[in-house]
Order: C-alpha cells, then structure tokens, then sequence
C-alpha cells in the first residue's frame, strides 16, 4: 500500500489574487502561477486567467477573472497574418458569432472546436435567456494559438506592450465590447475553454445590456456562475466537484483567518489586488446563493432596473427584499457556517469492470491505519467515517503506514492480485488522492507510480477500469447547493 499525490488541482486561477502556495520542483510541465494584474484598465474590458498552475503541495484554487473598460468601437485584431472570416449562428434569436484566427498558427480545426463548444452547448442562447439581454450586434471572437499572436491582438485592441506581454503570459481570455480574445495555449482542455468562453460571452452581454454601472462583484460573480455551468456540462461529474469544491475552499480560508472582505461594488479595489485571496470566488458563491433562493428571474429583472437607470443599490433591495449591506451580513454568516462544518465521513462509489481482481485499501486523512475491502465487479459503495474506519464491506485487517499522518487527503489505493502495467511500464501503486477541507471532500487526482519510482498525475478519476464515480458527505453542508445552480436553457 502506498499514497501518493501530486496534490495537483485542475484550476482556473485568477491573476488578481495572491499565490497561495509555493510551487514544487515536481511541477507539472502545464503548471502555471499567475501574477497580479495591476489597475489600468477602464470599463468594459474583461480578463481572463489561465488555468494554473498544479504542485506537489495543496493549492487553493481560484475562479476566473475578468474585468471591465469601456472601449472605442470594434477594431479586429490581428496575429502574424490578417485575420480570415468565419462565423456561426448559434440560434435564430442570437447574434451572429464570429469566430476568426488571430495567427497563421490557428488551424481549422482550432476554430471548429470553438465554434463546436459555443454551438453545441448554446452558450450564447443560454446566457441570453439567463440574464434576459438580447444581443442583436455580432460578437467577435479571435482565437490565438501562441503567446506571440495572443499579445499582437491584445495590442491591436489598445493594451499597452508590457501589459501585453504580461498578459500573454498570465492571462486565459480577454474581452473588450463585443471583442474577445481566446489563447487556445491557456486553455487546453475542453472544460477550461467552455468555462472561459462562457465567462467572456458573459460579459459581452453585460458590456451590452447593463454597462458600467453594474457593481463589480455582480459582474464578475455572473460570469463566474455561468462560467462554471458550462465547465460542468463538459467535464466528468467527480472533475467538476472537486474544482468547485477546492474554489470554494479558499473563500473558507479567508473566512478561518478573518480575512474575508465585504462583497464589493468597486472595481479598483479588486483590481489594487490587495485581498489575500480572490475575490471573485466570494462574488460567484454570493450570486450563486442568490439564484438559489430567487431564481434566474430576479437576476433579469435586477438587471433590468439597473438599464433603465435605477440606482444600484435600490435595484438591489427592490428585487431581492434586502439592502446590499444586510446580505452582506447574511451572506458572511453563511460562509462562517460553512468555514466551521466538522467532518462527518464521506459515501465513496467506485465502478469496477468485472475482470478486475483486487482490493481498495483506504487511508482516511489524519491517520496512519489503512483498511480496505475486496473490490466485486459492478458498483461498489462504502463510507469512510471521521476516523477512518470502513462502513458497508466487509474490512480487511488493517495495517499501520509509517509515514506521517496526511490531514488532507484520503487515500484510496487499488491493490490488484495480479501485477499492472502502464503505458507499458509495470507499475508498483496507484490510486486515487481525495482532498478534504471544511467537511468536503473533492477529487484530486488520479496516480500511478511505476516500479522505477517515477509517477504519473491524471485528472481523469479512472485506473485500469476502476472508476470513481461518487463522493457524498455524509452532512448537510451549506455551500454545496451553491456550487453547481442550474441555469435555464
């Protein structure tokens, strides 16, 4: 029996906040530690952070950031070669989407698989009928392929050359009116390009329907949340909770260490990037909190108040019953009672192909005894309580690990009675590494260590036919319906 983890978290970190840890000289070669974004911009422009960095030790990860500058008209930018036309209509209601290469290194393909994830999850459409904004005018969306191009388009739309740079470097999207820049190499994965895709379009529809009256944690929090709907629509259910999971975690530090700021409606103050966590993940569960208990209608009609030039604040208390301030209150009570939930266990689901022979050897965080059960094809589902001890198969005898006690991760480890091999290599241990924080527990990742000492890190929650299918708290918890809020199609 062996544990073993990267630790590594598939997030999409802001170039607001702080690094929150350090990273490890086992990095992975996609890693990425995003810097702050200085104040510079005006409203209307939207930045999106690449997707970060992941390390041997336990990061808190971050949501998107995007922010707002109110620019002159629309003003195609351009990589190492003009860009070519190319546009897709995502419904009949809908404006026209351009989508265009910003390089000669943007294939077709790279444009199709845009084009795919925007048409085939009508993002578009989607966001539309959520905030009740139509766009009649075309929305232009440039793809980039390298850093050079991505910072060549950035340029064209009027972004200094050191902010360039910079951004090329740190940054997963960029919005300005109705223009958005993708870089395709800060978003590899289809979940991190339909989550930045969808925050940006967000934004584009606010830029359009609302402006810069909107209060900063409203616009950001509403692109976060549907942001992250359309993460959740590509990625594996267990991939998904464990990202909102581990965002929501770092909210609960700042929480735990009486760091937590008010909810705020000025921009500079999130872009000063003086918060030792981002704010953003605060905006995205506080809007998330508020369409769990009003619905997406009340967002449409607040947003509705604010475009036909009621204050904020009253728009604010006449949709939702409540002064501004008064949520805040409410709404920080709500995170001290998520930061203070105690462990109480968690439902584990495992789906084992029939010709799979072996066990699952468990070792709960905090402890040093590992126990396990013989794996039987089909589902198997057993908890985990607090202490580590196993409820529902039969246990095996345990044994003692001599190594200290991890506090947050569990460790479930697949034990085959017949030797594996990976990639062609034979392996010695592999599982999977489930994190815990704040009574949640989340995936992390999947491992194998070959016979050589050398391991490998996935994101995919499967290993030789073994799928981790499910982890349910055995609590209540209260952040847990805020974390994925269905969003009218």
């Amino acid at each position: 029996m062996a544990k073993r983890s990267d630790r590594v978290f598939h997030i999409t970190v802001t170039v607001f906040a702080l690094a929150l840890t350090a990273v490890s000289a086992v990095t992975l070669e996609y890693q990425h530690n995003p810097e702050r974004v200085r104040s510079w911009m005006t409203p209307f422009t939207h930045v999106s952070p690449a997707p970060p960095v992941r390390n041997q030790s336990s990061p808190h990860p971050e949501a998107n950031a995007n922010r707002t500058t109110e620019t002159p008209g629309h003003t195609a930018p351009a990589g190492s070669k003009p860009v070519t036309p190319g546009s897709d209509n995502t419904a009949a209601n809908e404006p026209t989407l351009d989508i265009r290469p910003a390089g000669d290194d943007v294939s077709e393909a790279d444009v199709a698989r845009v084009r795919q994830l925007v048409v085939s999850h009508r993002m578009t459409d989607t966001i539309s009928n959520a905030l009740q904004i139509r766009l009649r005018r075309p929305i232009h969306l440039y793809v980039a392929q390298s850093a050079a191009d991505y910072k060549e388009a950035l340029k064209t739309l009027g972004v200094s050359p050191e902010q360039a740079q910079r951004f090329s470097r740190d940054t997963g999207g960029f919005t300005q009116g109705d223009n958005v820049v993708i870089p395709l190499y800060q978003n590899k994965t289809d979940a991190d390009l339909a989550n930045t895709l969808a925050h940006e379009l967000t934004h584009v529809y606010l830029n359009a329907g609302v402006g810069p009256e909107l209060p900063s944690w409203v616009n950001e929090g509403l692109a976060v949340t549907l942001g992250m709907h359309f993460q959740q629509a590509v990625a594996s259910g267990i991939a998904y909770d464990g990202y909102a999971k581990q965002m929501a975690e770092s909210v609960l530090d700042a929480v735990k260490k009486g760091q937590l700021l008010p909810l705020t409606d000025d921009e500079d103050k999130v872009l000063a990037g003086d918060a030792a966590y981002d704010l953003e993940l605060q905006d995205w569960l506080a809007v998330s909190w508020l369409v769990q208990q009003h619905g997406w209608k009340a967002w449409a009609d607040y947003l509705n108040r604010i475009n036909t030039g009621m204050d904020d604040g009253d728009a604010f208390a006449k949709t939702f019953g409540v002064a501004e301030p008064v949520f805040n209150d409410q709404f920080t009570r709500l995170l001290q009672s998520a930061a203070d939930q105690a462990d109480a266990g968690v439902q584990v689901t495992l789906e084992v192909p029939g010709q799979f022979r072996g066990y699952a050897r468990i070792l709960q965080h905090g402890t040093q005894t590992w126990t396990g059960f013989e794996l039987a094809g089909g589902v198997n589902r057993f908890v985990v309580t607090p202490s580590g001890q196993l409820q529902g198969p039969k246990a095996t005898e345990p044994a003692t690990d001599p190594n200290p006690p991890d506090k947050v991760t569990l460790y479930i480890d697949l034990d085959p009675t017949t030797d594996l091999t990976y990639n062609g290599q034979p392996v010695e241990n592999s599982g999977f590494a489930i994190d815990y924080h704040y009574g949640m527990y989340s995936f992390v990742n999947a491992w194998v260590t070959y016979q050589n000492g050398k391991s490998v890190y996935l994101q995919d929650p499967a290993l030789f036919g073994v799928r981790l299918t499910g982890l349910r708290e055995n609590a209540e918890l209260p952040l847990m319906p805020l974390l994925s809020v269905p969003v009218p199609g």
